[in-house]
């Protein structure tokens, strides 16, 4: 996907992912870094009026979304092999998080590579994650939340259980998960855990 991203010439700029929470949106944010660009998360579930204003705003480079990955599969066999050498991550952006718009335009922030790998060993070293962990992902990719699951646990070994937009609402199911899948850590909004509290009966 790296690959098919280089040759097409985008570079230095914008990737916004359009995907719901899985592997192939994870796999995106990747590729869209090693190929020397910076992602733009999209909330799947939002209204199609406040992802235009994003993409208006955005001005991305290219959009993966479901249509851009079947395409790619299509023609993945034939893609260029990624080269064996390390790659420099050419962008110093890492990620431009939307807010949510609630008093008009939505806004973009930046955040670094330096900023995020900043937080990340603080993360780490604060909660003491290890290879045997298994954290649970419940914030969309495009809440600044999602950085702690996805590369935290990423840069320690560590596995992610990643929480399905039709399973976030539904907080019994949620406190199953975290039983089946053992998951130390988490994190997500209040209101969640005090629905999740309410839910499972604890005091």
């Amino acid at each position: 996907m790296a690959a098919a991203l280089r040759q097409s010439g985008v570079a230095g700029q914008a990737v916004l992912i359009n995907l719901p929470k899985s592997l192939e949106a994870v796999a995106a944010i990747y590729a869209t870094w090693l190929s020397g660009n910076h992602y733009i998360p999209i909330d799947y579930s939002q209204p199609a009026a406040r992802l235009e204003r994003i993409i208006t705003a955005a001005e991305p480079a290219l959009i993966i979304d479901e249509d851009w990955l079947r395409s790619f599969a299509a023609c993945a066999d034939g893609s260029p092999e990624w080269p064996a050498q390390p790659v420099m991550l050419s962008d110093p952006i890492a990620a431009i998080l939307y807010t949510s718009g609630s008093t008009g335009t939505p806004k973009g922030v930046q955040i670094s590579h330096g900023m995020l790998t900043f937080f990340i060993r603080w993360a780490v070293g604060d909660t003491q994650l290890t290879a045997q962990d298994t954290l649970a992902n419940h914030a969309s990719f495009a809440f600044d939340l999602s950085t702690f699951d996805l590369f935290a646990g990423v840069s320690v070994g560590a596995a992610v259980w990643i929480i399905r937009e039709d399973e976030q609402k539904d907080c019994r199911a949620i406190a199953q998960g975290l039983q089946t899948h053992a998951s130390a850590c988490g994190t997500a909004c209040l209101p969640f855990w005090r629905c999740w509290k309410k839910a499972v009966s604890l005091p």
